[in-house]
């Protein structure tokens, strides 16, 4: 089962509605076929529609951090709260997701300058995986 997190989140409240929304566009693709996904899948998906296509960019980088725990800007604004779920989940749903080609990482490798250590990750590039046509593609 996937651990949640950011429960505080959950007591959000928005009894005066919302502001005139600005539009993160979401593939009719996943939202017609909700039950084909784990929460954690889903939030995975939204999350990253958001950073991408919701910023106006075909891929973004994005640390898995980020998903888990979400974005803070230097002068202390939060951007986002991130998905909810721990590491674990985000990393399982990322892979899972990325096997049944919802979406597309590519992973980068930095070296570190001195020669003894390992390359480690780099943060990794995300999207959703389009045909030119803007719809994922069903196999039966």
């Amino acid at each position: 089962m996937a651990k949640t997190i950011n429960a505080k989140n959950r007591e959000l409240t928005c009894p005066n509605g919302m502001p005139q929304p600005h539009y993160t566009g979401v593939p009719d693709q996943i939202l017609d076929n909700l039950n084909a996904f784990t929460g954690p899948e889903l939030a995975v998906l939204l999350y990253v529609a958001r950073h991408s296509i919701g910023y106006k960019k075909q891929k973004d980088r994005i640390s898995l951090t980020q998903m888990v725990e979400g974005i803070v800007q230097k002068d202390g604004h939060r951007v986002d709260w991130g998905t909810g779920y721990s590491r674990g989940a985000v990393s399982q749903a990322v892979k899972s997701l990325e096997k049944r080609q919802w979406l597309v990482v590519t992973r980068r490798e930095w070296q570190s300058p001195r020669e003894d250590r390992k390359p480690q990750r780099a943060t990794s590039e995300y999207h959703l995986h389009l045909t030119s046509e803007g719809v994922v593609q069903e196999t039966y």
